[in-house]
């Protein structure tokens, strides 16, 4: 009976054990199996998405708790989605714990009222593609133009990685070289109309880029997800450049399979 007690009391604590490594998800399947895992026992899976995650609030009880409720909801819908039929698959990432309206405060940095304060140099006019015929697809992946996934954090920064995404990967089609650009610098230094971590427009940063003369590279001028003092020394590194940029016209998603598919 002492074997058969112990046994079992093995079993339950193998059971208690997180079913997922929160840091270690990478492909679709893994995702819904995550959340698949957190429906079954979303305590548990909770406690150790804070651990892998290294979230401030796990000694905050109060906090916690709060947070808790948030992720609870957010499985809940990602669920709920994943056991429909769609072209796309949910799962629980590091915004987990927020709300819509907190996510929207804290990640969401693309600010299109800055256009009317103007919109600095290198802005080509018209849409150089629009008499152009794109292929059906195309997977720029497989081309090497296209860098790593990179992670803005809580950060209102997304118009800095929209910038150096499109530098990066015009430079890799030119040039052959795929060199992956500094976000940070343009946080940092690029603050005469945009504003670092609490937004800004793509516009303003490719101008920055033009005047500056270059932008250095993530490797050099790594990324804080926080806005700071500009490093004048590494500002002056330009090693990649533009000498003009244009916009995609706005709500046509034709314009932007064009754009994409030069």
């Amino acid at each position: 009976m002492g074997l058969l007690l112990r046994g079992l009391l093995v079993a339950v604590l193998l059971a208690s054990v997180s079913c997922v490594e929160w840091t270690q998800l990478h492909a679709p399947e893994h995702h819904v199996h995550a959340v698949k895992c957190a429906k079954g026992n979303p305590r548990q899976s909770f406690a150790s998405w804070v651990q892998d995650l290294g979230k401030a609030y796990k000694d905050n009880v109060e906090e916690y708790e709060r947070r808790f409720l948030v992720w609870l909801d957010n499985m809940e819908y990602a669920h709920a989605h994943n056991e429909k039929q769609s072209s796309f698959k949910l799962g629980l990432t590091s915004f987990a714990d927020m709300s819509l309206d907190e996510y929207k405060t804290h990640a969401l940095g693309y600010r299109p009222e800055l256009k009317g304060t103007g919109l600095g140099i290198g802005k080509s006019s018209g849409f150089k593609y629009a008499d152009f015929e794109a292929p059906p697809k195309v997977d720029w992946r497989e081309k090497g133009i296209v860098s790593e996934v990179k992670n803005q954090q809580q950060c209102g920064s997304c118009w800095a990685f929209s910038t150096t995404g499109s530098v990066e990967g015009v430079n890799a089609l030119y040039t052959g070289k795929l060199v992956s650009l500094s976000e940070q610098e343009l946080v940092d230094c690029d603050t005469t109309q945009d504003h670092g971590c609490a937004g800004g427009l793509m516009d303003f940063a490719f101008s920055f880029i033009i005047r500056n003369g270059g932008l250095d590279t993530e490797k050099d001028y790594r990324y804080k997800a926080q806005d700071g003092v500009c490093n004048v020394n590494k500002e002056k590194k330009h090693v990649v450049t533009i000498d003009s940029y244009e916009d995609v016209p706005p709500n046509d998603e034709g314009a932007l399979k064009k754009a994409s598919h030069p």
